[in-house]
């Protein structure tokens, strides 16, 4: 049997239970965008990792939602952090003025990090081109290559049905790789 959760998971779950509400966002809920939430550790995760925190929980299984895009959408164009009020704003504002590594002195390390690889990494898990972004599967591509062959000529031709998909692919992409790739960053 697991141990009750601590109250700062209780405190975490209703800031975000509040924030997910200001986004018309329901727990558990049978709307696509709402969120499936599989474990109660996933709020104080959020509020102590931000967007890492959220999808690396998805990756291990923490929460589920049928329609990811929608969500996001609605978090990010909801300004649900204005409107829950001023506890999480601030420890919001601590947090990027403390452990925010994109400021002043932590910027040139994280760029170094990211940037300052070498090719290796790079030439692992780019394409032949080295696109630093989302290729376009739904055109019967069977390698890499040829998904972001698709994605630069649906660009090209302004397809927008082949744009809407490629963001979509995109989205659950950074969402599935992100904590990897940092973490394989960091490592080396």
């Amino acid at each position: 049997m697991r141990k009750s959760l601590s109250i700062w998971h209780w405190l975490a779950r209703r800031y975000g239970l509040r924030l997910l509400s200001a986004a018309d966002i329901a727990v558990n809920g049978s709307r696509p965008w709402d969120l499936q939430v599989h474990d109660e550790r996933l709020y104080l995760r959020c509020l102590l990792y931000g967007s890492l925190g959220f999808g690396e929980a998805y990756l291990e299984g923490w929460w589920d939602c049928e329609a990811i895009d929608e969500l996001v959408c609605r978090l990010l164009t909801g300004q649900a952090v204005e409107q829950v009020g001023w506890p999480v704003r601030l420890l919001l504002a601590l947090d990027s003025r403390f452990i925010n590594r994109q400021g002043a002195r932590g910027a040139f390390v994280v760029g170094q990090r990211h940037y300052d690889l070498g090719s290796d990494l790079y030439g692992a898990m780019l394409d032949r081109r080295l696109i630093y972004s989302c290729a376009y599967w739904d055109g019967g591509a069977q390698i890499l290559d040829e998904a972001q062959e698709a994605k630069l000529k649906a660009i090209a031709a302004h397809d927008g049905a082949a744009a809407e998909q490629i963001n979509q692919e995109a989205l659950r992409w950074t969402l599935a790789n992100a904590g990897p790739i940092v973490r394989a960053s960091q490592a080396i």
